[in-house]
């Protein structure tokens, strides 16, 4: 009996998230409201999942995905760039690319008991364009974002 309580305890504490570990949440909309690109990361640069929509067309991202992200808020910087494996075949591909305009990023103040940053900024974005038939690569869209960092 011992046995099993001691086995359940330790499956436990290595299925739990690592201690002290934040999680960031990045939304951003266009000015039109037709584009929405959402992430979810742990940490600020660990992709969970990340979805981007344009006129009600979504192609999905998955912590599997290659994910590069570069973040330093003392100097306004934040860019993400993920992609899917092509596995041989490139009709498959995913990828965004996302940048933040330095001139317009700012921390926002926020209340409450847990310890939060908050970030708004526009932001660029260039991807494989989830229509069908428009083509292989979106034009640049410029997205209104909020970046929300949540440490436990």
């Amino acid at each position: 009996m011992h046995f099993i309580l001691v086995a359940i305890l330790t499956a436990f504490l290595f299925a739990s998230p690592a201690p002290g570990v934040g999680h960031a949440k990045l939304y951003c909309i266009s000015q039109s409201g037709r584009t929405l690109f959402e992430a979810e990361f742990e940490g600020f640069t660990t992709l969970e999942k990340a979805k981007l929509t344009i006129d009600k067309n979504s192609m999905p991202f998955f912590y599997s995905d290659k994910c590069y992200v570069t973040f330093d808020s003392e100097v306004n910087v934040y860019t993400l760039s993920v992609e899917s494996e092509d596995n041989g075949n490139f009709d498959t591909v995913r990828y965004v690319k996302f940048w933040a305009v330095p001139s317009s990023f700012h921390e926002v103040s926020s209340q409450g008991t847990e310890f939060r940053n908050i970030y708004k900024f526009n932001a660029k974005l260039k991807a494989i364009d989830p229509r069908k038939g428009k083509g292989f690569e979106t034009r640049i869209i410029l997205l209104s974002c909020t970046l929300t960092y949540t440490n436990p």
